[in-house]
């Protein structure tokens, strides 16, 4: 078998396997023609970015402007933030990944019992953030936060087995199976939207995903980013 045919079984492997786990739960069963096909442009992506991405070994980045950037065109941005209620043992997750023209592709709302403090809230923030962009089918973005000591850890060449380190080597294997992806720190000014809509996971019942839909507490917030 030629090296491109044993890659093409390989991917067509790795989406039988996520195909019957999707099964399991209740997600509905993909037709053999269609997993083939999704297989082939998901090897051709790869390909092209092998070819024109270059090496970069330093994938953690610093942003000095005070509002939000738009990423890269083709690719996408993630913010994440914590709320953390201290007295009640509560952390408000808040996510919202954006195109490079600034439209939200969705939101992530979330509420956890968990004492914790500001750097283990905003590292399990980070990490729903990243499982969130991968349930969506979002494989290049960059991943921005205004918690300079989560951004920290990255630059670490070092493994932490703190429950922090833990989240972040967690992320990180999840992070690697994505196509193109970075670690930014951007100012808090810059992080505005995914702050309130952290702060409003405080008071949900249950869990919001929205797809393609601005929630009321930011409209404002996207639009004059947009601008």
């Amino acid at each position: 078998m030629q090296h491109n045919e044993l890659t093409e079984v390989a991917m067509i492997t790795r989406l039988r396997w996520s195909r019957r786990k999707d099964f399991i739960h209740g997600k509905g069963f993909i037709h053999p023609n269609l997993l083939i096909s999704k297989a082939r442009k998901e090897l051709e992506l790869y390909t092209n970015l092998q070819n024109t991405q270059p090496p970069s070994l330093d994938r953690v980045n610093d942003t000095n402007s005070s509002s939000w950037l738009r990423p890269s065109e083709g690719t996408y941005k993630l913010n994440w933030d914590a709320s953390i209620n201290v007295v009640e043992g509560l952390v408000g997750v808040g996510a919202i990944p954006r195109d490079c023209t600034g439209q939200v592709i969705g939101t992530l709302r979330a509420k956890r019992n968990l004492k914790a403090n500001s750097f283990n809230g905003e590292t399990y923030a980070m990490m729903l953030g990243v499982l969130f962009c991968k349930e969506i089918g979002v494989t290049m973005f960059a991943l921005e936060g205004d918690a300079l000591s989560v951004v920290n850890i990255w630059k670490e060449p070092k493994s932490y087995w703190s429950y922090e380190g833990l989240l972040i080597k967690d992320a990180r294997q999840v992070l690697d199976s994505f196509a193109v992806w970075t670690v930014n720190h951007t100012k808090r000014e810059a992080n505005k939207a995914t702050r309130i809509v952290a702060k409003n996971a405080l008071h949900l019942a249950e869990d919001l995903y929205d797809l393609e839909d601005i929630p009321n507490c930011i409209r404002q917030i996207v639009i004059s980013d947009m601008m």
